[in-house]
Parts: structure tokens; sequence; C-alpha cells
């Protein structure tokens, strides 16, 4: 079941009206990004990003992208031209296992924490991306706003399992193992257990 984009975000009607912490706080590198301050760092070993607004909407709201960070960035300039902050937290290759929630329930902490971001994160998954956002909100929807996917991964049995109607890939397959489970049947109680009921197909 293919699942086209929605994007339903119910502040993005807020005006920057004051200036909050600058990015130049974050560690890293910094560099530009389609006119807008980046930072490149590490959380617990993760690959990250954060990208400021020129002037951060009240409340500090936020965008968090999951895979190919920069491919079809159209909402999330759209966003930092409202006041919002873009993120990213690299689980390449973790296929929404726990391990990837691990590294996600810690980049969320840094970010919300140290650095103010709100409470509340608009999450957003394409493709592949789609593993993580469901299997985070799984067990943190009290932290989660709204949910945009654009044509998403649900459940790992699918791709890159290839066991539904599509092909799957049999070598993503094989490195989805060593996150997820030693055998093809804990791959699918992984995948029921940390994406129960946001899999399509499953409960």
């Amino acid at each position: 079941m293919i699942h086209r984009p929605i994007l339903a975000l119910g502040i993005v009607g807020l005006t920057a009206s004051f200036a909050i912490a600058d990015i130049d706080t974050f560690p890293g590198k910094a560099s530009g990004w389609h006119g807008y301050a980046r930072h490149d760092f590490e959380v617990g070993g993760a690959k990250c990003i954060a990208v400021a607004p020129e002037s951060p909407a009240p409340g500090r709201p936020w965008i968090w992208r999951a895979r190919f960070f920069g491919h079809e960035p159209q909402a999330d300039a759209a966003l930092l031209a409202r006041g919002y902050h873009l993120a990213y937290c690299g689980v390449a290759g973790l296929f929404g296992a726990p391990p990837a929630v691990e590294r996600w329930d810690a980049f969320y902490a840094f970010v919300t924490t140290t650095h103010g971001f709100a409470k509340k994160v608009a999450l957003e998954g394409m493709s592949r991306g789609g593993l993580i956002i469901y299997g985070w909100v799984a067990a943190s929807s009290e932290k989660v706003v709204c949910i945009y996917g654009d044509n998403p991964v649900c459940d790992i049995r699918s791709w890159p399992g290839g066991k539904g109607a599509g092909s799957g890939s049999a070598g993503d397959w094989k490195l989805c193992l060593e996150p997820c489970g030693n055998t093809e049947d804990d791959v699918a109680s992984a995948s029921r257990q940390f994406q129960r009921g946001y899999v399509f197909g499953s409960a």
C-alpha cells in the first residue's frame, strides 16, 4: 500500500518574532545550506546536521528529516523560511531497529535539552526513512506533533525483505539481520515489536 505525501503542520503560521540561541552554539563544522547556517556534528557516534532559520519561530519548532538529507528539499526550505529548524540524525544501515531508535533518543535529548528545541517535533520520512520515523514514534508518540511520509517504507518485511509485492533488496536484507536480529524470524519479530500500530498489514 503506497501512501502519498501528507503534510499537516499545525503551526506553520507562526511568525518569527524573536531569536533565541544562534546555530553557532552547535559543535562541528559550519557551512551553508540553501542560504541558511548549517552545522555538521556527532551525537553518540551518529552523524548529525542542524540547519537554523534566520530567526527561530517562538517555541523553536523543528522538522526532523530521516535519510536522504537534501533530496527534494522543498518542504524543508519552506519551513526554514517560517522559522523552523531542520535536523537530521544518521541511522543508515539500522533499518529502524532498536539501535536506530536509541540514536534518535540521544539526538532528541541533545537538541531539546541543550538547544531548546520544541518538545514535540514534526517527523519527515522519505522512502526507507519511513522505517525510523514510524519505529521512533511507536515508542515516543508523545514527542511527535505530526508525521510527513513521502512514499515511506513502513515494514522491513516489505523492504528490504521483499516479502510482499515488491522485489526488495537481497543485499540490504542481509545487512538488516544484524541490527534487527540474527534470523528472518527475529527480523519479523523486531518489526512487529518496534513498529506495532504503524506497520501496515500487521498488528
